[in-house]
């Protein structure tokens, strides 16, 4: 019995080491990995890679406060921002991120309010 464990160990392909990445995860130079399936697109935000669901809270208020929106209040999860001649914004944070969904969204209003000016 402890033949088999042995046989079965033995075969199996060494561990990989920290910061190395196991061959399955290569890529052939296009973005692609060997199986065929593209990497997630890995966007850089407030200076690090961040998957595209996360954008932090800080970087989504910066971006309004700049375009003239301000925050007058939160509640629970929801944060409420304001400008003069516009609709309010409500947008959910959790874990101090916004889904890319929202930021889309915010994205759109501040382009239309600039083509408003």
């Amino acid at each position: 019995m402890h033949d088999i464990l042995k046989s079965g160990a033995a075969d199996a392909a060494p561990a990989a080491r920290l910061g190395e990445k196991p061959a399955s995860t290569t890529t052939d130079g296009n973005g692609e990995h060997a199986h065929g399936r593209a990497k997630p697109d890995l966007s850089l935000v407030d200076g690090r890679r961040v998957m595209p669901s996360e954008v932090r809270f800080a970087i989504v208020r910066k971006m309004l406060e700049k375009a003239g929106w301000t925050l007058v209040r939160i509640s629970g999860s929801h944060h409420y921002f304001q400008k003069p001649g516009s609709l309010p914004l409500s947008i959910p944070v959790h874990g101090n991120k916004v889904k890319p969904v929202y930021v889309k969204q915010i994205k759109k209003q501040i382009e239309e309010d600039e083509t408003k000016a």
